[in-house]
């Protein structure tokens, strides 16, 4: 269960803001799932209710370019309803009802993966604020992240039609020619544990056969509805104990 500390305690919002999908994965094959930015084009309230006697809407129609499932109104099929949810508090003693949404003007970069800008993209283009080199020696990976995001950055003639521009001076040749090295020229912390993990998956791997039939069994044993429930139930058992032996295993080879 989430947190309350999680959601935001206030949305301000209103017609024609953007927003985004906020720790919420409603159908994510459609397109809607956490971190989907879209429009506010109503906000629909039961009869004789108002947000001045601080009742929740019944749902905020949002425009999500890029949802693909089956239209809400036949002539805006990516306009979709998003109704306030109920989650449980982290003590699970009661349940409180929020909007997942929030403001979406400005993003973190762990919220864009997975999404392009460019022509043809719901977004034209980005503008990115890369910080200090500390930022990509404690994350590895993200500043690739937000520059492979862009689909095009012109021409060495015209820049303008670049899908990617940066605010700061501090992104330089410098910043993306060694990203793996402190001021002092040793490996960063997590590429150390970085490779000591993909050093252990190479001498641990092995070539197994299995049959076709056992493929199209998930990590939870779902897919195959021919397996009796008593043996899926068994599955899950040793999956989730394998889970928790390889999390234990992980952190004794960082630590090495």
């Amino acid at each position: 269960m989430r947190k309350e500390c999680d959601v935001n305690r206030v949305l301000n919002c209103c017609r024609e803001a953007r927003v985004q999908l906020n720790r919420k994965n409603f159908e994510p094959d459609w397109g809607l799932f956490n971190g989907m930015q879209g429009m506010i084009k109503e906000i629909v309230y039961k009869e004789n209710e108002s947000p001045l006697d601080y009742k929740f809407p019944q749902y905020i129609i949002v425009d999500f370019p890029t949802q693909g499932g089956p239209p809400w109104i036949k002539n805006k099929p990516t306009w979709v309803p998003i109704p306030p949810i109920k989650i449980t508090c982290k003590k699970h003693c009661c349940k409180f009802k929020y909007i997942p949404l929030s403001i979406a003007y400005a993003r973190t970069g762990h919220t864009f993966q997975g999404q392009n800008v460019g022509p043809n993209h719901p977004i034209p283009c980005i503008v990115v604020n890369p910080r200090k080199k500390s930022m990509e020696l404690l994350c590895p990976g993200l500043l690739y992240m937000f520059i492979s995001r862009a689909t095009t950055i012109g021409t060495p003639k015209n820049r303008s039609k670049s899908t990617l521009f940066f605010c700061s001076s501090n992104m330089n040749k410098a910043r993306i020619s060694n990203i793996t090295q402190t001021k002092n020229g040793t490996e960063t912390e997590k590429i150390i544990k970085s490779r000591k993990w993909i050093k252990y998956l190479q001498q641990h791997s092995s070539n197994s056969n299995i049959p076709k039939k056992k493929k199209n069994i998930n990590k939870m044993g779902r897919k195959n509805k021919n397996i009796p429930i008593n043996n899926r139930q068994h599955y899950n058992i040793q999956h989730m104990a394998k889970i928790k032996h390889d999390k234990l295993l992980i952190k004794k080879i960082l630590i090495l």
